[in-house]
């Protein structure tokens, strides 16, 4: 190892190395799932990667057949040297696609510490709380009564995800269906107060905002393993159906049918099924 790679190593390690996927400058917290932020600036990414790596085990015990495509890609040696500013666009839109896959797999077991362990890691090193808002929500918004649910809220970068936006690459074959770019602005209190979402400010939401409404019906599609979407999709839906009648006895032809033939499809249970590059 030269001279030059044994100091890049020890500033990988060092708390506020931009190499170990963080700054710790005065001011600035360190972002973390699991630990308050004095605790999480004294962990340096060696011990972040061990907690993650323990979760990850513990999660490819319940579903190995899901969990192991991601072993190298997000939890391999390699990744603890990985600095998404350093990528390239197409390299970006490849993780991007297997985060998004991970955390899909990973939704059902969203409650469990093991689960845990392996986001502290994903927020460590590839900064999902920023880079990955949409994938984040996909993952944890069926459980939004729940305070694992408010704790990650207050993580994310809210305001920067819509104006970000899904990245693209003309290398790279995006799965369907596609990422949605939802404005999740209207979460910003949540981000103060760490508070549980009620499903009737979920609906109250879906009223004006269309896209919230494709966001929530195409859940039960890329996730058919979680019977938690399906259950929450079919309650804003009657919530949302028995609401608009209410106010509005006439519903948009176009926008009943998308719902209705999501809600078939739900039924039907004919999930979406993953295509990734994880194992490249």
């Amino acid at each position: 190892m030269s001279l030059l790679q044994q100091q890049l190593k020890q500033r990988q390690n060092q708390p506020g190395s931009i190499l170990g996927g963080y700054l710790n400058l005065a001011g600035i917290k360190t972002p973390s799932f699991l630990f308050d932020p004095q605790k999480a600036s004294e962990l340096d990414i060696e011990t972040i990667y061990n907690i993650g790596v323990n979760g990850f085990c513990e999660l490819k015990t319940l579903d190995s057949q899901n969990f192991e495509q991601y072993e190298k890609s997000l939890f391999g040696e390699q990744s603890k040297r990985i600095v998404r500013e350093m990528l390239t666009v197409a390299e970006n839109v490849h993780l991007n696609i297997v985060i998004r896959g991970f955390l899909n797999a990973l939704s059902p077991y969203f409650l469990l510490r093991g689960a845990h362990k392996a986001l502290e890691w994903l927020v460590r090193r590839f900064r999902i709380q920023e880079f990955n808002v949409q994938e984040i929500m996909e993952c944890i918004f069926p459980f939004h009564h729940t305070i694992e649910f408010g704790r990650m809220v207050q993580l994310l970068d809210i305001k920067g995800a819509r104006s970000r936006g899904p990245m693209l690459s003309k290398d790279v074959t995006l799965p369907q269906p596609p990422l949605l770019n939802v404005d999740w602005t209207w979460l910003e209190p949540l981000k103060t107060s760490g508070n549980i979402l009620s499903r009737p400010t979920i609906v109250s939401r879906m009223v004006s905002d269309p896209l919230l409404i494709q966001f929530i019906s195409q859940l039960p599609k890329i996730q058919p393993k979680n019977q938690l979407s399906s259950k929450f999709y079919t309650a804003c839906l009657i919530d949302f159906i028995q609401r608009q009648l209410f106010t509005s006895p006439t519903l948009s032809p176009a926008l009943l049918s998308d719902i209705l033939s999501n809600a078939l499809e739900c039924f039907l249970n004919k999930g979406f099924r993953w295509k990734i590059l994880a194992k490249q």
